[in-house]
Order: structure tokens, then sequence, then C-alpha cells
């Protein structure tokens, strides 16, 4: 997953890998640059990792886990995975260092397999401030194996809930789902009374 930061003229690339670990590439040179983070975090055991900005600027890396899971299951039978929860943690990229966090006040994260983001509620009132709104984005898509069931829902972090987002029969398990942000100065939307 990757998050794009610009401060004046130095535009940063940040990206993280399978392992956890948070590159950092500087593309405002003639020539592409990239320093290390943070190394291996041991928040990824079985799920993903995501790095996401919130909006002040401040880097968080989330670590989904899978609670349940059959990977090696016997033959014939599908493979399956399911979300456990979500490590937080704050990154402090100057000294390099990640601090844990246990709830997000005000913020929402969207995570899937288009680039993840971070929202403040009380710019969107429907959303629900301290969750974690997730869709199935396993790398095991990538190995061709596909999930008997969609892992999909929203978390609350508050007491560590779970809601389906959507009923389980109406989504196709393949492709995996993306969340879809519109972009609303791009959109011709009329006026009333148009």
């Amino acid at each position: 997953m990757i998050s794009m930061t610009t401060a004046h003229t130095k535009m940063t690339l940040y990206a993280v890998t399978g392992m956890g670990e948070i590159h950092a590439f500087d593309l405002s040179g003639p020539v592409v640059t990239m320093k290390m983070i943070t190394g291996t975090s041991e928040c990824i055991s079985a799920g993903s990792a995501y790095i996401v900005q919130d909006p002040w600027g401040d880097l968080l890396l989330i670590c989904r886990i899978f609670e349940d899971y059959d990977l090696e299951p016997d033959h014939g039978a599908p493979v399956f995975w399911k979300t456990g929860n979500f490590n937080m943690y704050g990154v402090d990229v100057v000294a390099s260092k990640l601090k844990e966090i246990n709830w997000l006040s005000d913020l929402v994260l969207f995570l899937g397999h288009n680039q993840s983001s971070c929202l403040n509620a009380k710019e969107y009132p429907d959303l629900k401030a301290n969750h974690v709104y997730f869709t199935d984005d396993s790398f095991f898509w990538t190995r061709g194996m596909k999930n008997n069931h969609n892992d999909m829902g929203i978390l609350n972090l508050d007491d560590n809930s779970k809601e389906e987002l959507v009923a389980s029969q109406r989504c196709s398990n393949f492709p995996a789902p993306i969340w879809v942000t519109p972009d609303l100065e791009k959109m011709n939307v009329a006026s009333p009374g148009d």
C-alpha cells in the first residue's frame, strides 16, 4: 500500500511491504532515492499491511490480522480467511519508530485493494468514528486462491465488534472488491432548479 505526501517542493512516496517495512521514496529530485523508515514489523503474522496518512499529514501503519484461516485445506476443500483485528501504529518518520495506538478518536479508516484512506468523521457525518471499513484484499488472491466467503465489514474499535458490510450472498467472490472514491470536483453535478 502506498501514500504520497508533498511538502513545499519535496514529494515523498511512502510504501509498506508485505513484511511491514516502511520505505520513503523522494521523488522531487532528478534521481529517485529510497530510505527505509522502519524495518520488518512483528505486527504482520497472517494478514495485510497498509500505510495511510491521517488528515493532518501523520502516517499510520495498519496491520490486518486474520483470526481464522485455512490456507492448506484438504483436497477439493476451499481456502478461507477471516479478519479478526487490526493493529495500529503511529509512524515517527524522523526517529524511524512505531508507536502503538488503540483508537482513532474521530477518524475512520477505509482499507482494501485500492489506496486506503483515513478520513475525519466530523467532515462525513454518515461515517462512524473510530471504525475501520474493510474489504477482502488478501494477497492470497494473487496466488490463485479464492476465499469461500466475503471478508468485508465494519470493525468498531471501541469494542472490536464487527458488522457485515454487504450480505455475502449478494457479492461475487472474485475479483476482490475495492472502495470507490468519487471526486466531486470532477463530477458534473446539476444544481437545484436545473
